[in-house]
């Protein structure tokens, strides 16, 4: 019994030792993992503490090469965009030349990234002050911008030439009148915006241009050019008449435009159509910028079928055509409201409404992709990549 009890003893001893020893290094692990961890974390914590008001100085200094600026003496606890004080700091600052305008310089603890990070950086809304003191000091001395609206970028919508050519009178006049400011920073690029059109404007590749004028150009004659663009590519899209374009103008430009459509089109026996026969017609990527993956219009969907000898009755904003698959079909630029409300023009089949495929929730353009049900069965064409 002795040696049993000395024997389980032993074991109960290497065990304890074992055990001891797993502990120790599960210690020195942790230990190793938190070291790790804390080389990360200082790696990236280059400024563990708010800045000072010297080192504010010293970044104004290389941010801001040859200006004097004067930096307040006390400073601000800053607010997050969550509402709290992060423990950062914010120092209202002046260029000496011109101590009216104040801006600031602003020390503020980053989070985020792939693993936690703290400390502070440093940055400043000079650009952004400056630009908001000069709109309004040029509409109160100068000139005016009320065809446009302010978000730190000028913004302006439009729907016809009409409102372009007074808007870009505006802004071209308030751009040399900002270019000769001192301390003015960057001209932002302002956005013209394509709205309030009588067809959708969802489908169309581009809906917005940034202004941002070529050597030798000015930002009026940039402005009218783009905001021409945007809207010739919506009428010879949809292949409707404009009030600010002749049909000439209008059918130069879809030449120019639509062309080199990649992809394959081949008729129901398998032969294939040359793609010249797209040559034009507006499409639109949706998805991609092949055949199959973009849409056409109604309205161009009339002009091939006309060119493939199917001969539509009517025009490019309403007609009737025999489909390939025997049905009659009908095409409609008038909108109608489905069930949920949203407006709609929807195809017609033997005088049946199709359901309407949406391509988005907003509305339903009339527009058909390419490798449709309805387009296949109208034109008897299947398209397909290289």
């Amino acid at each position: 019994m002795k040696k049993k009890s000395g024997f389980l003893k032993g074991l109960l001893v290497c065990i304890g030792a074992a055990l001891g020893l797993v502990v120790v290094k599960l210690m020195l692990l942790s230990l190793t993992v938190g070291g790790v961890f804390l080389l990360l974390f200082s790696a990236c914590s280059e400024h563990p503490n708010p800045h000072s008001r010297r080192e504010a100085a010293a970044y104004l200094q290389e941010a801001y090469p040859g200006e004097e600026i004067v930096v307040s003496k006390r400073w601000t606890s800053n607010v997050s965009k969550y509402g709290s004080e992060d423990g950062g700091r914010v120092w209202d600052c002046y260029y000496k030349d011109m101590p009216d305008v104040t801006f600031q310089v602003i020390s503020f603890r980053r989070t985020g990234g792939p693993i936690p990070v703290w400390g502070y950086d440093i940055t400043d809304n000079a650009s952004r002050s400056f630009w908001e003191y000069y709109v309004e000091q040029y509409q109160t001395t100068a000139g005016r911008l009320d065809a446009w609206t302010d978000d730190y970028r000028l913004k302006m919508e439009f729907s016809a030439m009409e409102e372009v050519y007074p808007a870009a009178e505006q802004l071209q006049a308030f751009c040399d009148w900002y270019k000769a400011k001192p301390h003015a920073p960057e001209f932002p690029s302002p956005e013209c915006i394509l709205a309030d059109m009588a067809l959708g404007i969802r489908p169309l590749e581009n809906r917005f241009v940034y202004l941002e004028p070529t050597e030798g150009k000015t930002m009026a004659d940039c402005m009218i050019e783009s905001c021409a663009a945007l809207l010739k590519d919506f009428y010879t899209f949809y292949d409707i008449p404009s009030l600010d374009f002749t049909a000439e103008e209008l059918e130069s430009y879809a030449a120019a435009r639509w062309k080199d459509a990649q992809g394959i089109l081949t008729q129901s026996d398998g032969e294939r159509v040359p793609n010249v026969i797209m040559d034009g017609i507006g499409l639109m990527p949706n998805g991609g910028s092949a055949l199959p993956y973009t849409v056409i219009s109604y309205g161009g969907l009339y002009e091939l079928l006309t060119r493939l000898g199917c001969e539509p009755d009517g025009s490019p904003s309403y007609y009737t055509v025999a489909g390939m698959d025997g049905s009659l079909y009908e095409f409609s630029y008038d909108p109608v409201e489905i069930a949920n409300g949203t407006p709609c023009c929807p195809v017609r089949r033997d005088g049946r409404q199709l359901p309407c495929k949406h391509l988005d929730r907003v509305d339903c353009p009339p527009v058909l992709s390419l490798r449709s049900e309805i387009f296949q069965a109208v034109t008897g064409l299947t398209a397909a990549a290289e």
